[in-house]
């Protein structure tokens, strides 16, 4: 079986923390050893911590460990970027291949802090062993994908138009007729990475006229069913309005004399991207000219808008310079790569609507619709839709493109937040109107109150789109308000309920971190398979990034997602973000780690059992736990329990008194077995007291104990061994408890039973 990064360490490997479970007996000790020595216990499905004390080379890793992932001799993964952050960090994307043939999707990366490999996220198809033999050839997988697109025309069929488009998109390829390339990819890409899901297919490059409907066709290379169609073009519908323009402004322009009407929308400054503002379509390209650089109406020639171009070429230069300026990025790249910006399109050969706008993410250039009317206000440029625009190629370098379903609806909100972050920027506002679009009004999108626009605002909630659905590439742009509300909570705060019935409340954080952590978290974290689910894990590993382990920007991070329906807890529980101040009388069930900082003052009731680590103060309570009258701390859930030191805390006790001298546990859980189990589970364990004077309880997510049921008990010096009926008790998650008058270990159980 493949699964996601950490369902599959969850299903092979044990820990005594009891994250891991147990593998079939070939690779279990292999793995095993190697993860509890290397690797933290799991908190988040798809997301991997190591240890602190390894020594891993992320460029080997897979090289010298692949079998500890469930790589095996016909795999390889293969490295295809490096990038060093602001902050010293560096990240390895890899890509897996299987028998030589590309898995879509299947992407890993590695995060090293300068010091030791961090963390890794991403996904692997484990235990391939796939046929890799088509039985349909490429030319009737061409037809398929030719009969599933029905368009009018083919580029590859018009040689002018294909040689124009490969001389605007220097020497791109993908114009010439497509021969299909075989991949490996899932027949539902909403689900996991199994061998069952995962087919040998045909992937068609089907570029079209107009070319915004091009798109990658997959066809089952057995079957000849069409699996997926990705559009190749990010578009963005609305109805008509008018387009405000922002008086009058400086920028830079190009000299070039007759017979170009001597000045054009073109740059070239030192140090920065090439940018240009073209008019009409981009396979008849014209441009905007200028007798005196004055670029008044009254200049321009055979009836064009000359403020239609002036309006796109400011805006991109400030989308440009917020990169710059915020995210040290140089253009959408991070190379300065050239910036063409084409205005006034009404349709034709290059967007079949002129109600839109568009970044097209194989020749990179930007599109701007004339509107349906003739009004020159009635344009799709206004700053925030060509800050949007540009974003969509900032998230191609960053993750990549799968405009679909959740990827896609995290690229449409990556686009709308850093779009009105950018509108701010170049009107000098402390905050964004938090309205897409709405220069030329009615405004496209609300990302303070997404419903306003038929948006949803809450993961799986009333305006929800089914990511497989064919709506709007399972939709895209509606889905994103998800994300965008998150944006919009994080910045501003606010409290209310949500779809779900949840009630939540978030503080601001202020624009400046929050946009930082959305970039943080699309430029390192995300991948083309991340969904809100990815989205809210990098969210909080930018944020500890950037501000620190259990940071009020943390807190607030996790307290948004859960405001939007996005948590990996459920919504029963009262401890539903990552970190955040403990109430007096508060009941916190299901949890068993909790972190605090080594200056809190923490008071435990008499008879708690508090585990302290070295370096961060983690502080371990039971599920169930209520806070003592008066205790307020700062607490998080913890990855793991290393290198902890045991101490039972008396009520008058503070963190700051417990003297700090490490103690060897009396009870150390080794080992558990079958996990998960339908019937019975062994546990092994060390201790050095008698069985008699220990004491043994289950406990559900509730944090009600339930009486364990021993079928045997074995003692050998401090090894002893005792078996759990578990028959009776519904399937769920427990926790085992092994408890004396001073120590106590616990473990997580997993029950299957129906």
């Amino acid at each position: 079986m493949n699964k996601r990064i950490k369902f599959l360490i969850k299903r092979y490997f044990v820990l005594i923390s009891g994250c891991f479970l147990v593998a079939s007996a070939s690779a279990q000790q292999t793995r095993e050893a190697f993860m509890e020595l290397e690797a933290k216990p799991i908190e988040e499905k798809g997301w991997i911590d190591f240890r602190e004390s390894n020594t891993l080379n992320p460029q080997t890793l897979f090289a010298e460990h692949g079998n500890k992932f469930g790589l095996t001799a016909l795999d390889e993964m293969r490295q295809y970027r490096v990038h060093t952050d602001e902050i010293g960090h560096t990240h390895f994307r890899f890509q897996q291949y299987h028998n030589g043939l590309k898995i879509i999707g299947a992407e890993t990366i590695l995060h090293h802090n300068g010091l030791y490999l961090k963390s890794m996220n991403g996904d692997i198809a484990e235990n391939l062993n796939m046929n890799i033999q088509p039985l349909i050839s490429s030319e009737k997988g061409l037809q398929l994908s030719k009969d599933a697109m029905n368009a009018l025309s083919y580029v590859w069929e018009n040689p002018d138009v294909a040689a124009k488009l490969t001389q605007i998109s220097k020497g791109e390829k993908n114009f010439e007729k497509p021969t299909g390339e075989l991949v490996i990819c899932r027949k539902n890409w909403d689900a996991e990475f199994t061998e069952e899901n995962l087919v040998l297919a045909y992937c068609y490059r089907m570029m079209v006229l107009p070319v915004d409907q091009s798109k990658d066709v997959y066809v089952d290379a057995i079957t000849g069913e069409i699996i997926k169609q990705i559009p190749l073009a990010t578009n963005c519908n609305n109805n008509t309005g008018n387009t405000t323009w922002y008086g009058s402004k400086s920028f830079n322009a190009g000299y070039y004399g007759w017979p170009n009407n001597a000045w054009l929308l073109e740059s070239h400054c030192p140090g920065e991207a090439t940018m240009r503002s073209l008019r009409g379509d981009p396979l008849l390209i014209y441009n905007y000219g200028d007798a005196d650089g004055s670029w008044t109406d009254a200049n321009g020639v055979n009836g064009y808008n000359q403020r239609a171009g002036v309006t796109t070429y400011w805006a991109i230069h400030q989308a440009y310079d917020y990169y710059q300026d915020f995210h040290s990025r140089l253009s959408y790249d991070n190379s300065n790569g050239q910036l063409d910006c084409f205005s006034e399109i009404t349709g034709g050969l290059w967007l079949s609507s002129a109600e839109n706008a568009s970044w097209n993410t194989v020749t990179h250039h930007m599109s701007f619709g004339a509107g349906n009317t003739s009004s020159p206000t009635d344009d799709w440029n206004t700053l925030d839709i060509v800050g949007h625009e540009m974003t969509h190629g900032v998230h191609q370098w960053a993750i990549g493109n799968n405009y679909s379903g959740q990827p896609g609806a995290l690229d449409e909100s990556f686009a709308d937040i850093f779009g009105v972050c950018i509108e701010s920027y170049a009107k000098g506002t402390a905050l964004p109107d938090w309205l897409m679009g709405n220069d030329r009004a009615p405004a496209i999108r609300s990302m303070a109150d997404p419903n306003l626009n038929g948006c949803a605002d809450t993961y799986f909630g009333t305006w929800w789109v089914d990511p497989s659905s064919s709506f709007d590439n399972g939709g895209v742009h509606f889905n994103s308000g998800i994300q965008n509300f998150w944006f919009y909570l994080l910045v501003m705060g606010g409290s209310g309920t949500n779809d779900h019935g949840n009630n939540y409340s978030v503080g601001s954080i202020g624009l400046n971190a929050a946009r930082n952590i959305a970039y943080r978290n699309m430029e390192v974290y995300l991948t083309t398979s991340s969904g809100f689910v990815d989205a809210r894990e990098g969210s909080l590993r930018a944020a500890q990034d950037l501000f620190g382990w259990c940071s009020n920007e943390m807190l607030q991070v996790g307290k948004a997602w859960h405001a939007v329906g996005v948590s990996t807890y459920s919504p029963d529980w009262n401890y539903l973000t990552p970190c955040g101040n403990v109430p007096a009388g508060a009941v916190y069930r299901g949890i068993d780690k909790l972190r605090t900082s080594t200056t809190c003052t923490t008071t435990l009731p008499s008879g708690s059992n508090a585990i302290f680590s070295s370096g961060f103060g983690g502080i371990t309570l039971s599920p169930g736990f209520t806070a003592a009258s008066g205790c307020a701390f700062t607490a998080a859930i913890d990855y793991c329990n290393e290198g902890a030191y045991n101490r039972t805390a008396n009520p008058e006790e503070t963190e700051q008194q417990i003297e700090r001298t490490p103690l060897k546990s009396e009870i150390e859980i080794l080992h558990v077995y079958p996990n998960p189990a339908s019937d019975k589970v062994y546990i092994t364990f060390e201790s050095r007291a008698d069985l008699s004077e220990l004491q043994f309880s289950l406990t559900d997510v509730s944090g009600r104990n339930l009486k364990a049921t021993l079928n045997e008990e074995k003692s050998t010096g401090n090894l002893k061994q005792i078996v759990v009926d578990v028959s009776g008790l519904p399937g769920g998650l427990y926790m085992l408890f092994i408890r004396n008058k001073q120590f106590s270990a616990s473990s997580k159980i997993v029950i299957n039973n129906q």
